[in-house]
C-alpha cells in the first residue's frame, strides 16, 4: 500500500482544519475592536490638543502681523494708527476710518486700502464702495477657534447699522472707563458734570482711541510712558453669538463705537465669550460691558499683542484691576502684566 497516499476525506479534513485555524473568534474580535477603541480615546485628546495648539498659534501670528502693522504705520506716519475716527455725538455720528483699515497697506492689503474712500462715512447712500471693502475677508482679523468670525452681519444700533459688515476676532485697546457713572470721553468739556455723564480721566487713555469728536490726535510712541511692554494694543473678542444676540460681535470694518475697539472694564464678565450669560451675570453698566467685551475661545485664556509688539496668553482668571492698568498709556501704574 503507498503511504504516501490519502483518501479525499482525510484531505478534506485537513483543508478544513487548516481553514479553521486562520480565522478569528467572536472574543477575539471584540478584544481587538476594544484595543482600538482605546487607542482612539487615548489618541483623540491629543489630535484635538495639537489642532488647537495650532489654532492658537495662528491666532497669535496673526496678532504679531498687526502689531507690526500698526509699527510700520509708525515708521511712515510717526503715531500710532487712529482707534476710529468719528465726528458728531452719540447715535447720530458719522464714522470714518478706523486702526484695522489704517494699517491695512502693512499687511499686504494695499488694493483693499486704495479702494477705500477715506472721505465716505459708514451711510448706504454715500459709501457703497467702502461698504465692499468692509465686506471683505482679511486672512490676518480672524481667529480660526472663533465660529464668529468671516460672517455678514448688521450691527445691532449706531449709524450705518442697517448695512452688513465682515465680522472679526481682534479689538483695539481703547483705554480704561469707569464702572461707576455714564462716562465721555477723555478731556471733554461738559457744561455741568451734575447731569448723567462725567469726563473720564486724561490717565485712562489707552493706544487705539477714537479721535474726531474729542480733543486729543492719535497717540505718539513718546506717550506711551508706562512703557510698550507694559500697555495692550489689540486683543481677542470671539464670540459664536447668533439669532437674537447677533450682531453684537467685533467688525473689523465698522467704526462706531465698541464694534472693533474696546475699553477695559473691571468686571470679569467682561471676558465671557457668551454675549447672553455676560448679561445674565449682571453688573454695573447693563449689557454695555458685554457689548465691549473680549475673550477667545482658546483653552486657558485669551491673546493680547502689546505696544512692543509681543503677544501674551493671558489667564481668564486674571485680575481684571490688571488689565484695567495695563489698556492705559500714561496712567503710571507700576503693572506687570503676568
Amino acid at each position: 500500500m503507498n503511504c504516501s497516499s490519502h483518501s479525499p476525506s482525510l484531505r478534506r479534513s485537513r483543508i478544513g482544519r487548516r481553514a479553521h485555524a486562520v480565522g478569528f473568534t467572536l472574543v477575539e474580535l471584540l478584544v481587538v475592536i476594544a484595543i482600538i477603541g482605546v487607542l482612539v480615546a487615548l489618541l483623540l485628546p491629543a489630535v484635538q490638543a495639537a489642532r488647537e495648539a495650532a489654532r492658537r498659534s495662528q491666532c497669535s501670528n496673526n496678532l504679531k502681523q498687526m502689531a507690526l502693522g500698526v509699527h510700520n504705520y509708525i515708521s511712515a506716519k510717526r503715531t500710532l494708527p487712529p482707534g476710529a475716527v468719528v465726528t458728531g455725538a452719540c447715535c447720530s455720528a458719522y464714522s470714518y476710518s478706523n486702526w484695522a483699515i489704517e494699517i491695512l497697506p502693512m499687511i499686504e492689503q494695499q488694493a483693499l486700502y486704495a479702494a477705500y474712500d477715506q472721505s465716505m462715512y459708514n451711510d448706504k447712500a454715500t459709501s457703497i464702495e467702502n461698504l465692499k471693502v468692509t465686506q471683505t475677508i482679511v486672512p490676518a482679523y480672524s481667529c480660526a477657534t472663533d465660529d464668529g468670525a468671516n460672517q455678514l452681519e448688521k450691527p445691532v444700533a449706531g449709524p450705518g447699522s442697517s448695512l452688513q459688515y465682515r465680522t472679526s476676532s481682534y479689538r483695539g485697546v481703547t483705554g480704561r472707563s469707569d464702572n461707576t457713572q455714564a462716562t465721555v470721553w477723555w478731556g471733554a468739556q461738559l457744561a455741568a458734570q451734575s447731569g448723567s455723564l462725567f469726563p473720564l480721566p486724561d490717565t485712562y487713555r489707552g493706544p487705539l482711541h477714537t479721535v474726531g469728536n474729542i480733543p486729543y490726535q492719535a497717540v505718539k510712541p513718546q506717550q506711551i510712558t508706562d512703557g510698550l511692554s507694559n500697555t495692550l494694543l489689540i486683543g481677542e473678542k470671539a464670540s459664536a453669538t447668533t439669532g437674537a444676540t447677533a450682531g453684537q460681535q467685533t467688525f473689523w470694518g465698522y467704526s462706531y463705537a465698541g464694534y472693533n475697539k474696546s475699553t477695559m472694564l473691571p468686571q470679569s464678565r467682561m471676558l465671557l465669550t457668551d454675549f447672553e450669560r455676560c448679561v445674565q451675570v449682571g453688573g454695573d453698566g447693563g449689557d454695555t460691558p458685554c457689548k465691549g467685551g473680549w475673550g477667545s475661545f482658546h483653552a486657558g485664556g485669551l491673546q493680547f499683542a502689546l505696544c512692543d509688539g509681543s503677544v501674551r496668553l493671558i489667564s481668564d482668571n486674571i485680575d481684571m484691576n490688571i488689565l484695567c492698568e495695563a489698556s492705559t498709556i500714561a496712567g503710571a501704574e507700576s503693572t506687570n502684566i503676568p
